[in-house]
């Protein structure tokens, strides 16, 4: 089960647990933590019943494929149960396989319906993905302003996907005015927890001083960060950071460990990286 989905699930808990306070609790916190068997033996008995937010469980589970063979069919049945009664997690399961053309045709409109629905009710994945249909103009014409509109409902909820998105939208005044500052304030919170991204974007406006003050050590720490989790470019800079010194404690081994960064960046194709690693040699 993916984080996001996680996030959704336990979203339902209060309301659920004022109808079904002996069962269905039981049935989500299996499914939270991924036992699936029990999950699906407390939760079906529920959803045959006509309870909507199983269903919204069930549509999940065998979207995933998460403890049943994948059956997208199946998923879109639930989802359509739980989402004509109000349920956010199967409007935005419904969002999600239009979008995707999972169990039915790929329809963007009907995508931006279900999302919609979905985001109305504040949720945040939903809310989300239809900042990514405006940015991208997919299924919408264009528009940035409205981009920033879901975003930042979606933002301040911890979703790190919006947060990483307002700050690339700062930095570059798309639907709102250039604010670095702002990018900056974005970018920190979704490297916080773990945005890989956006790591590597306040490490960089920190080695420049954008949006923030100049510091070289939290610009090595935020590249460290990404680096560690794979990103090349990340990598690269971390590497020249050794090598140069830069924010860096003094140490013997930091020309080898600078070289070692560039290696492994070199290694994923970066071009700066393999260029580098001639004139170190």
């Amino acid at each position: 089960m993916t984080r996001k989905w996680m996030i959704v699930a336990v979203l339902i808990i209060g309301h659920a647990a004022t109808v079904w306070a002996q069962d269905f609790p039981t049935g989500l916190n299996a499914y939270v933590t991924g036992d699936y068997a029990t999950a699906l033996k407390v939760l079906k008995p529920l959803s045959n019943e006509g309870n909507a937010d199983a269903q919204s469980i069930l549509a999940i589970m065998y979207y995933e494929g998460s403890g049943v063979a994948h059956d997208y069919q199946e998923a879109i049945r639930l989802a359509r149960n739980s989402a004509n009664q109000g349920r956010m997690v199967a409007q935005h399961v419904l969002g999600k396989a239009y979008r995707e053309g999972r169990g039915v045709d790929r329809d963007y409109s009907e995508s931006i319906k279900w999302y919609g629905k979905a985001a109305a009710q504040g949720l945040s994945q939903s809310q989300f993905q239809l900042g990514q249909f405006y940015q991208l103009g997919i299924g919408v014409k264009r528009d940035y302003a409205q981009a920033v509109k879901w975003y930042l409902l979606a933002a301040p909820q911890g979703d790190i996907d919006a947060q990483y998105a307002l700050g690339y939208l700062y930095t570059n005044g798309l639907g709102v005015q250039m604010d670095k500052f702002e990018a900056a304030k974005w970018y920190l919170q979704a490297a916080e927890r773990g945005h890989i991204s956006s790591q590597f974007d306040i490490g960089a406006l920190y080695f420049v001083g954008s949006g923030v003050a100049q510091n070289h050590r939290k610009a090595a720490h935020w590249f460290r960060m990404a680096a560690q989790q794979g990103h090349a470019e990340s990598q690269y800079w971390l590497g020249r950071m050794y090598i140069d010194g830069q924010g860096i404690d003094e140490d013997p081994s930091n020309r080898d460990t600078g070289r070692g960064w560039i290696e492994t960046a070199s290694a994923q194709g970066h071009p700066a990286a393999g260029e580098l690693l001639k004139s170190l040699k």
